[in-house]
């Protein structure tokens, strides 16, 4: 039996309750749903043509989140690491942040609309605009949910990633089926708008700070911040250049196929991310209070592993089913590549676990590690893109080196030996996941 004693414990019940970790847990794996349906429904929807437009505005809400990411992250951070006068200060500095931002990435997208049209093959620049609209109001998002992320105050949490689902779907619907907006335009406006209402409905942050209630904490939380961007530049580049690459460099069919087959490997990816989300503000609350920690990283990385596992082995045995299952016949091309694109992205997932514990300890190093494979597989994918398999190969390569790199990384300079020992013998009674 699990203990209850730890409010964000996983896999466990109070009183025949579930708890808000597990809570958060399934409304992820309902948001992941959601998502997927939306994708899925565009795709049949449109067809692999208009769908390489629609999915391109799709991954470039994902790259945003990467993004976001950043603000997340060092928000959940120093929410937790902060007392009083200076969590406030930090607040309002890091809204203040996000914000402007946001603002200023909108603005080069609104301007530089004509020449995104132009690189991505698409229909017309007000696609590039509409979906311009929502960025500082992604910034400012990923702040509320970093704040409320490292209070683990997961209810809430989970409340906002689904108000931004149901509002995406639904506004992306209603303007595409009812009003007839032009299918690219419809989904970058739900994009936009399903941010606006999420941001409002996620609670308020005060943009006043006084940059001296900080102290001594200052310098740290500057680098802390500057690392985390540089990872998330890292893991946008690994998980998105290949698809620009493909949208830019391929024929619109066959970049519809190449979005498609992201949308199926790239759902191991995100559904490991929730586990991430959970791994962050438990390393380091425990971490604050002195207790050990060390065991997470193992238990989490064997987690991720074997469900990586599994993924792969179903789009192995079952790729043709599984692509028609969930686009339609019109997609079988893909079916052969899907089981080697999703262990591209597993392998990642599973490295990515390892970067993002020695984030959140302060560690930069892994972070160094997987940015020299992101900088070499690029260059790669660059001289090696004739065909979707060397796209894919390349990637299998380089994320596998960056798994042995950050497993050597741990093995020399931690004893991956002791939290193992530790979990199996004195942990697994008294201890939940976390």
């Amino acid at each position: 039996m699990f203990s209850l004693r730890n409010k964000s414990s996983f896999w466990s019940f109070k009183g025949g309750i579930l708890t808000p970790a597990v809570i958060f847990m399934v409304s992820s794996m309902m948001v992941n749903a959601g998502n997927y349906g939306y994708n899925v429904w565009l795709g049949r929807e449109v067809g692999p043509e208009i769908f390489a437009e629609t999915g391109l505005l799709v991954n470039l809400l994902l790259l945003l989140s990467f993004l976001g990411m950043t603000f997340q992250i060092v928000s959940a951070k120093y929410v937790v690491d902060l007392d009083n006068e200076a969590e406030q200060a930090f607040s309002g500095w890091i809204a203040l942040i996000s914000v402007l931002t946001g603002t200023l990435l909108a603005l080069f997208l609104w301007f530089g609309a004509g020449r995104l049209t132009s690189f991505f093959q698409l229909s017309s620049p007000w696609v590039v605009r509409s979906f311009a609209l929502g960025i500082p109001f992604y910034f400012l998002l990923s702040v509320q949910r970093g704040l409320i992320q490292g209070k683990e105050r997961f209810l809430p949490l989970s409340a906002s990633y689904q108000v931004e689902m149901l509002g995406r779907v639904i506004l992306t619907f209603v303007l595409l089926l009812v009003f007839g907006v032009p299918a690219g335009i419809a989904v970058a406006l739900g994009i936009a708008f399903s941010i606006a209402i999420a941001c409002f409905s996620s609670g308020w942050v005060s943009f006043r700070f006084r940059w001296q209630a900080l102290g001594d904490v200052k310098k740290p939380i500057l680098y802390f911040f500057l690392f985390t961007a540089g990872y998330e530049a890292v893991q946008i580049v690994i998980n998105y250049f290949d698809i620009l690459l493909v949208k830019h460099s391929f024929t619109p069919l066959e970049a519809g196929y190449y979005t498609s087959l992201s949308f199926i490997g790239r759902m191991i990816y995100f559904v490991t991310w929730m586990f991430v989300m959970l791994l962050l503000p438990s390393v380091i609350n425990r971490k604050k209070k002195g207790q050990p920690y060390e065991h997470l990283l193992t238990r989490y990385v064997m987690y991720i592993s074997l469900f990586v596992a599994f993924a792969v082995l179903s789009c192995y045995f079952m790729g043709d089913m599984l692509v028609v299952l969930v686009f339609g016949e019109e997609y079988t091309a893909i079916g052969a590549y899907l089981w080697k694109y999703g262990l591209a992205t597993g392998l990642f997932a599973v490295a990515n676990v390892f970067s993002y514990y020695h984030l959140s300890l302060g560690n930069y190093k892994p972070v160094l590690i997987t940015g020299a494979m992101a900088v070499a597989q690029s260059i790669c994918l660059l001289a090696y893109h004739d065909s979707f398999h060397q796209l894919i190969d390349v990637q299998v390569l380089f994320m596998g080196l960056a798994l042995v790199s950050q497993w050597i990384y741990q093995a020399t300079k931690y004893d991956v030996a002791k939290p193992w020992e530790k979990d199996i013998s004195s942990h697994l009674k008294k201890t939940s996941i976390h």
